[in-house]
């Protein structure tokens, strides 16, 4: 696995843990990923989403230009991510979302989860006020109902021009008032790690044990 791009880390995941198809939302150097898919698909069937305003966009509207192509349940997964290959065994389970205890290193959306497992609030993106309990990891698994749901707010923020937020917003609002379903999937027992900086990317590979480990194609 040594000198793997964080991207083939994932679509071995997916392969290993059964899944074929794969919808990628492209941006900033899309053809540069498009390009290592093609090569690397691993045989999975890949539909690719351009979104032209990705320099003036956050990422619901990248979740919204995805609307229209999730057919079935299905997990959302963002692509900076690099962990475990069996800990995903665990999300094929509609309207689940992975979460890890918060650690001091750790920054972006927070949870809190009640009794039963499910999720009961969120704190989106962390700078707004005191952090809850659990970090997000950012890959949720949907049911068609969920996603339903989902969508009708995504379209009422886009209309709204409300291009600037984040999808866990979305969520957060649908937590607030008690109609999110998700049940909290804990991956604290497996190595995980979300790459947003150059700091990042060195845990990763101390992590990892990977010294070749590279972010993006």
């Amino acid at each position: 696995m040594s000198g793997t791009p964080i991207l083939g880390h994932l679509v071995a995941s997916l392969v290993e843990n059964g899944f074929k198809r794969l919808v990628v939302i492209v941006g900033y150097r899309g053809q540069q990923i498009k390009d290592y898919l093609d090569l690397h698909s691993a045989g999975l069937d890949i539909h690719y989403i351009e979104s032209r305003r990705y320099e003036s966009t956050n990422n619901i509207y990248s979740l919204w230009l995805a609307r229209n192509y999730m057919r079935d349940p299905f997990l959302l997964i963002e692509s900076d991510l690099v962990f475990d290959s069996r800990l995903l065994a665990s999300m094929r389970i509609s309207d689940r979302i992975a979460v890890a205890e918060f650690r001091s290193h750790m920054h972006g959306t927070t949870v809190s989860v009640d009794t039963s497992g499910m999720v009961a609030s969120f704190r989106v993106g962390g700078l707004d006020g005191p952090r809850l309990p659990n970090k997000t990891i950012n890959i949720y698994s949907l049911s068609m109902p969920t996603w339903h749901e989902v969508t009708r707010r995504l379209e009422l923020r886009i209309a709204a021009g409300r291009v600037h937020d984040y999808y866990e917003s979305v969520f957060g609002e649908m937590a607030a008032q008690g109609v999110l379903p998700m049940r909290a999937v804990w991956f604290d027992d497996g190595r995980w790690s979300e790459i947003d900086t150059p700091k990042d990317l060195l845990a990763a590979r101390e992590l990892f044990y990977e010294p070749e480990l590279t972010k993006g194609a």
